[in-house]
């Protein structure tokens, strides 16, 4: 017994010792194994359909970008140990970021061109692009979105997140366009009352083995989609909140063991707190398990931010710059070991790339062609701004043009861009440059106290840009009254008591300030006025008036106006939607009709003092 127990010892020292040596053996073995997995993320954010930037509508952007950088360059933190954080093209202070006003840089031929060198660099790239991709550029629109699905293929993107602009053109539009790009879409907070996914190609999140490694990518866009475009846009599409999609997707990652954690989202970071357009501070409190977030949406450049301990980054705009975050893992201790967070310019240094060159050439000689034919003659300079606050040259000939094209008795629209119209000829670029957006028309019939609501939630913002000017008739403006007691004295200056249906306004009507209607031509049909599916129901009168808006102000202009949405929806109102009156083509038949151009700033709001 004692000998049996003894050679059971014998036995269990010696597997013992094999143990250890085994122990050793699987210690060195992992330690042999293990490695830093270096993956760099590339992101692109608001190209807003740029392929070519070197246009002058481009560079009109590139300046707009140079503003919004400045605006927000005081706001933004450096990251402790990091890089910091970069100015734009203009704006010092941003290591190897350069240009200024007028750069013809950017756009994806050029990104194409940094895309390429870092993947001869690096083994393991991933690509994505976090939003307002299509709308924007002629080339895109002249090609309804075809030029970047060519694009975005050729540089083999791996996901793309959609903008609040990509539903500019409608669901079902953006529908064929990812049909035809073949590309992961990621949004979390996307939702559809007929199809799932809601858009070809779409998911909540992707996950890739990227040698070894296990990459999450969660997409979301901005929630307030429904706040910017119209119901017939969305069709069946519903957003959500971030963080209820979140809270909802992120158990279904996390059972995916992903190594590393990225949040794709277009929604850009507010240093003073959130909106509900832009939602980050919310998500990074609520998931600092993420590794990094790739923003967009607000054109702001981050290089690099902490927000709630969460890296944040945000490629610009235009494709003026594009996003690097390279990660380095540890394969033993399984975590992130580093981070090198850049935005690297694309400014006019870069060359185009050569292959996508080649494959966009036809489509970029066109919109040359197409942006470069002349359409009228101005007689003098046409400004966007002028001494009565709303009011200008340009705001007059966008609201004139479509108080024309659909026959309204009253508009109300502002500036579009910060374009001027020089005296001379005038080219489609010129038209592109004061009207960069696809919004169409929209007319309600209105009493005068709906007006008068409208025009009081719209002093709100009298001291800011969202400010909008009027066509057809003055008002007196108290900034300083009380709130529902700015606005009095509206005076109609176009209306006509004996006006008969359809009929057009009095061309001999002035105004109070003398404004002058502008005479309509008898080629008027030939430009298209006509072809309208929003006509003339009936004559204006005093108890109901005939009001025109763009489509981006009848959504709430993102929930900047509710009182106007809610006045609108009301089925007293007739709201009559008009998409084939789209803005841009009716200020090109407008200036195509008055020639020479020479439009007078038409009187708006009398600010008065509070009595």
């Amino acid at each position: 017994m004692a000998t049996a127990i003894k050679s059971k010892h014998r036995i269990a020292k010696g597997w013992g010792s094999v143990g250890v040596s085994l122990f050793a053996a699987l210690l060195l073995a992992s330690a042999l194994s293990a490695r830093e997995v270096a993956i760099t993320l590339l992101h692109t954010a608001d190209v807003h359909g740029h392929v070519a930037a070197n246009t002058a509508v481009a560079a009109d952007a590139a300046v707009a970008a140079d503003a919004a950088v400045a605006a927000v360059s005081s706001e933004r933190e450096k990251e402790p140990g990091g890089p910091g954080v970069p100015g734009g093209p203009g704006v010092p202070g941003g290591p190897g970021v350069t240009g200024g006003p007028g750069v013809t840089g950017g756009g994806l031929l050029r990104c194409a061109t940094r895309i390429e060198e870092i993947r001869r660099r690096d083994a393991n790239v991933i690509l994505v692009d976090c939003g307002d991709l299509i709308q924007g550029s002629p080339e895109s629109f002249l090609t309804q979105g075809r030029i970047i699905v060519e694009a975005v293929r050729q540089l083999r993107y791996d996901a793309l997140v959609p903008g609040n602009h990509e539903f500019d053109g409608g669901v079902d539009a953006l529908r064929r366009f990812y049909e035809q790009a073949k590309i992961p879409v990621l949004a979390a907070n996307i939702h559809s009352s007929q199809q799932e996914p809601a858009l070809p190609g779409m998911c909540s999140f992707l996950c890739k083995d990227v040698d070894g490694i296990r990459v999450a990518i969660i997409g979301l866009t901005t929630p307030l989609i429904p706040m910017w475009s119209r119901p017939r846009l969305l069709g069946d599409v519903t957003v959500e909140t971030s963080l209820k999609a979140l809270r909802r997707v992120m158990p279904l990652v996390r059972a995916q063991k992903p190594d590393i954690l990225v949040l794709a989202v277009h929604q850009g970071w507010r240093k003073w707190g959130d909106d509900p357009a832009n939602e980050i501070n919310a998500i990074a409190r609520a998931f600092p398990e993420f590794d990094v977030i790739l923003g967009a949406h607000t054109h702001q450049v981050v290089e690099w931010a902490t927000v709630h301990g969460v890296a944040y980054t945000q490629a610009g705009c235009y494709g003026l710059w594009l996003g690097a975050a390279r990660l380095v893992f540890d394969t033993q201790t399984r975590r992130i070991k580093s981070k090198q967070i850049q935005l690297l310019a694309v400014d006019s240094s870069v060359a185009p790339e050569k292959t996508l060159e080649g494959l966009v050439a036809k489509s970029l000689k066109e919109t040359k062609t197409y942006l470069n034919q002349e359409i009228g003659v101005a007689a003098v300079e046409h400004k966007p701004t002028s001494r009565v606050r709303g009011q200008s040259a340009i705001q007059t000939l966008i609201a004139g043009a479509i108080a024309e094209r659909v026959q309204a008795d009253v508009v109300i629209h502002g500036t579009l861009s910060e374009a001027s119209l020089r005296a001379g000829r005038i080219t489609m670029r010129d038209v592109w440059r004061i009207v960069p957006y696809d919004n169409y028309i929209g007319v309600a019939h209105l009493t005068l106290d709906e007006l008068r609501q409208i025009l009081e939630e719209n002093s709100g913002y009298f001291k800011s840009r969202d400010f909008r000017g009027v066509y057809g008739l003055t008002y007196d403006l108290q900034p300083k009254a009380a709130v529902g007691e700015r606005i009095s004295n509206i005076r109609l200056t176009r209306l006509r008591p004996e006006a008969t249906p359809g009929q057009a306004p009095d061309d001999s009507l002035k105004t109070d300030a003398g404004y002058q209607t502008p005479e309509a031509s008898p080629d008027q049909k030939d430009n298209g006025a006509e072809k309208t599916a929003c006509r003339a129901t009936e004559g204006g009168t005093p108890e109901r008036v005939r009001v025109a808006f763009n489509s981006y102000d009848m959504a709430s202009a993102g929930g900047r106006f509710p009182r106007l949405r809610t006045i609108l929806d009301q089925s007293t109102s007739r709201l009559e939607e008009c998409p084939d009156a789209d803005t841009r083509d009716t200020v090109l038949a407008y200036i195509r009709r008055h020639q020479p151009l020479d439009i007078q700033a038409a009187p708006g709001a009398h600010v008065v003092r509070a009595r």
